[in-house]
Formats: C-alpha cells, sequence, structure tokens
C-alpha cells in the first residue's frame, strides 16, 4: 500500500467523521435557538394569561366587596325594622 492509498483510506473516513461532527454541532445549534424562541414566546404568553387573570380577580374582589356591603347595609335596615316591629307589639 502506497502512501497515497494510506492517506485516502485514513483521511476521507476521518474528514467525513469530523464534517459530520461539525454539521450535528450547527444543527444543534440552531435547535437549541428554535427552543430557546418557543421557550420566551410560552413564558410572555403565561405571562399576559398570569396578568390577565390577577386583573379579573381584582374585579372579581371588588364586585364581591360591594355586593356584601350592600347586603350587610340591607340586613342592617331589616335588623332596624324587624326591632321597630318588636317595639310597636309590646
Amino acid at each position: 500500500m502506497t502512501n497515497q492509498q494510506l492517506y485516502l483510506a485514513i483521511g476521507i473516513p476521518s474528514f467525513l467523521v469530523i464534517l459530520a461532527w461539525v454539521t450535528s454541532f450547527v444543527q444543534n445549534n440552531r435547535t437549541d435557538a428554535k427552543i430557546d424562541a418557543l421557550r420566551a414566546e410560552m413564558s410572555a404568553k403565561l405571562d399576559g394569561l398570569r396578568s390577565e387573570m390577577f386583573a379579573k380577580f381584582d374585579a372579581l374582589r371588588a364586585e364581591m366587596f360591594h355586593e356584601f356591603k350592600e347586603f350587610y347595609r340591607t340586613l342592617g335596615q331589616h335588623d332596624g325594622q324587624i326591632e321597630a316591629l318588636k317595639k310597636e307589639g309590646k
């Protein structure tokens, strides 16, 4: 076997292995970049949903506070009327 044949027998497969390794490295970097972009997009969407949910909970809390306030006001009026009726009945 001559030196040229030896170089071809060892060099070409070695070159192809290195080329495949570099190609897979580049593809992995692209995949990582895509995954990072998707992760950032999902994080932004979740932050938006969380903000929307908190806003709706705050609105619901304010509405419930108003309803309870009205309920206790009405309850107080009824208590006053019941006491007035009790005094009339005596």
